[in-house]
């Protein structure tokens, strides 16, 4: 499935590629597109370009060496084109290595690690200096008894496995981009093996997303987990100093406090005290809140098969819900021989005012074999009143507002080629959008 995905991205980042106008002399060059309805951070791994342009809009930094990389603005749904001479090209971003020893730094925050689990001892932000935003770990639940006979409660820490590092390294580290990986076993408290890890962590120039990656391997035994899943599950634990913080989830794309012990939030979950941390679940569903600081996200409960997992750490979050979108939205650009776009090198194509509307569907209307206009639905994901202005790469002549069964609900104020209209809190609307 995966591979179909991937190869279907490819066709169609080629197809939308070719359709670009173009003006100018022919030149190697990658065009970056972003498949968001948001403006999108994109860091690319490997441009092949020989040439380093300079750190200017649309281009947030680059650097050189054996790869080229580039941290690159592309506006909402729409694309950058980076090359070799149409770019204006200059030295290279410098700065110091984002990895060293034990931490990783950027310009927004530090992250500690610790030698002796290889989890993640400490976040700090640089506007709060003095506060740990979060601690995370890997451990494995399984209910116990206590010496008495008596099961352990269930917050109880005897419960819990032991994370110990063998090695704790720099895997990558570049003016733009940092890399720690480490590799150990998670132990019973008598010492047995019941899985080994690899946890690499990555963090990128501009960003304020920790991305982390992790792959379970069987221990002395084969991982083997049974009974209620709710107490007997490997999980990636976190841990806040603000036991007053507010806890927040998403369910069905939208943002709602998280009161319960036993939590379904397969986007994102929010810390909200003096500063805001959120934990990316990247798809994960379920989580459990153990005391007033503490959260177990779920990897492995019986009957699992998956054994590599992938989230985020996120550090004052304005719009959390797109950060959540881009753990599973990979880069997507075209490496081209080609000339420069027409016009513009960086453009959006479809643009919304609001930064709290997600769109969660596009659907092209045709009309005798032509597009004549498209079908979006939109979602308010905060909590708040939204009114948006839906501008688009042609002038809209008409915009219609409807239910998700396609009723009519009333027409959309369209001047100067855009389309406005309200959304209530955590509305979902359906516009049919003519040119």
């Amino acid at each position: 499935l995966d591979e179909s995905l991937d190869q279907a991205i490819d066709t169609a980042a080629n197809q939308l590629a070719h359709q670009v106008p173009r003006d100018g002399d022919v030149e190697n060059g990658c065009l970056i597109l972003n498949p968001c309805a948001y403006t999108r951070r994109t860091f690319i791994d490997d441009t092949g370009l020989e040439v380093v342009p300079n750190a200017q809009r649309p281009v947030y930094a680059a650097s050189n060496g054996q790869q080229n990389n580039l941290i690159v603005d592309v506006p909402s749904m729409g694309f950058s084109w980076i090359g070799e001479q149409s770019t204006d090209s200059g030295k290279p971003s410098t700065g110091p290595p984002m990895a060293e020893g034990m931490n990783l730094r950027n310009e927004f925050m530090e992250i500690l690690f610790s030698e002796t689990t290889g989890g993640i001892q400490s976040v700090i932000s640089y506007d709060q200096a003095r506060v740990n935003r979060v601690s995370q770990q890997l451990a494995i639940r399984k209910s116990v008894r206590r010496k008495d006979g008596r099961w352990a409660e269930v917050d109880d820490e005897a419960n819990y496995s032991v994370m110990a590092a063998d090695s704790v390294e720099v895997t990558a580290s570049t003016s733009l981009a940092g890399e720690v990986t480490s590799r150990g076993r998670i132990m019973n408290r008598d010492g047995t093996v019941l899985a080994r890890f690899t946890q690499i962590v990555r963090l990128t120039r501009g960003s304020r997303v920790i991305n982390v990656k992790v792959t379970i391997q069987d221990g002395d035994s084969d991982l083997s987990l049974k009974g209620n899943p709710w107490e007997n599950y490997l999980c990636a634990r976190f841990a806040w100093v603000d036991e007053a913080a507010n806890l927040y989830r998403t369910i069905n794309g939208v943002r709602h406090p998280a009161n319960g012990r036993r939590l379904e939030a397969p986007e994102y979950l929010e810390i909200d005290g003096e500063g805001s941390t959120t934990i990316l679940t990247g798809g994960l569903p379920v989580h459990r809140r153990i005391g007033y600081r503490m959260l177990d996200s779920l990897l492995v409960t019986k009957g699992e098969t998956c054994r590599e997992f992938e989230f985020g750490i996120g550090i004052d979050l304005k719009y959390p819900s797109q950060q959540a979108a881009d753990l599973h939205v990979k880069p997507v650009w075209v490496k081209q021989q080609a000339a420069p776009p027409k016009g513009n090198h960086s453009s959006w194509l479809f643009h919304l005012s609001a930064r709290n509307v997600n769109v969660t569907a596009w659907t092209p209307i045709h009309e005798e074999g032509q597009a004549v206009g498209c079908r979006l639905r939109v979602m308010e994901s905060r909590g708040r009143q939204a009114k948006v202005a839906l501008s688009t790469f042609r002038k809209i002549t008409t915009a219609t507002q409807c239910n998700l069964d396609h009723s009519v609900l009333g027409d959309c104020p369209v001047e100067d080629g855009k389309a406005t209209f309200e959304l209530s809190p955590h509305e979902w609307l359906e516009l049919d959008v003519r040119w």
